[in-house]
């Protein structure tokens, strides 16, 4: 009888550690989404303001421009 309730544990434990792994991992991908559309946006809407307003506001390894 103990041995099958010491099954049964281990098996919730592991079960548990799957669910918490899976959700971590469901959670960093939606961040990871979530990051690559802001960035796309800003590729592709800011050059659009700053050609209106005729200024390069954000530049990564270049210097910024006025």
């Amino acid at each position: 009888m103990s041995l099958h309730r010491f099954t049964e544990r281990i098996e919730s434990l592991f079960t548990k550690i799957f669910l918490i792994n899976l959700n971590l991992n469901m959670i960093a991908g939606s961040l990871t989404g979530i990051q690559v559309r802001i960035n796309r946006y800003i590729n592709t809407v800011e050059p659009q303001l700053s050609d209106l307003i005729g200024i390069r506001i954000r530049s990564n390894n270049r210097e910024n421009q006025i």
